[in-house]
């Protein structure tokens, strides 16, 4: 049991992972913290390929996207995250945990289970 779960938490460190990766690199998250109110908030921006670029729209901040409401701006807001950088660390941070989830698993699994013999 003890190995499905970790399992299942190297999972969400992994999802919790990408999402501020992709905060940290294709948001307008540093615009976004200078003008809350006046900048929307804008994690994906559409490659100008077969003319799929019209979903892009002005987000402020001399940012072009599409507009995002999942909140995750004004929680990173609330964790006094202030940067792209702290972004990062934090998705490092959760790719190592990830792989400290997987081997707590493999360890459950394979050498701390009790043997039925």
């Amino acid at each position: 049991i003890f190995s499905a779960h970790f399992g299942q938490l190297a999972i969400i460190f992994l999802w919790i992972s990408g999402m501020h990766f992709h905060g940290a690199y294709f948001s307008n998250y540093s615009a976004w913290l200078t003008d809350p109110i006046g900048i929307k908030q804008s994690s994906q921006v559409v490659w100008p390929i077969v003319g799929q670029e019209i979903l892009n729209a002005d987000v402020g901040g001399n940012f072009q996207g599409i507009q995002t409401t999942s909140g995750w701006f004004q929680m990173w807001r609330a964790e006094g995250i202030t940067s792209e950088v702290e972004l990062y660390w934090i998705a490092i941070g959760g790719l190592i945990m990830s792989a400290v989830m997987l081997f707590a698993g493999w360890f459950h699994y394979h050498k701390a289970a009790p043997k039925l013999e």
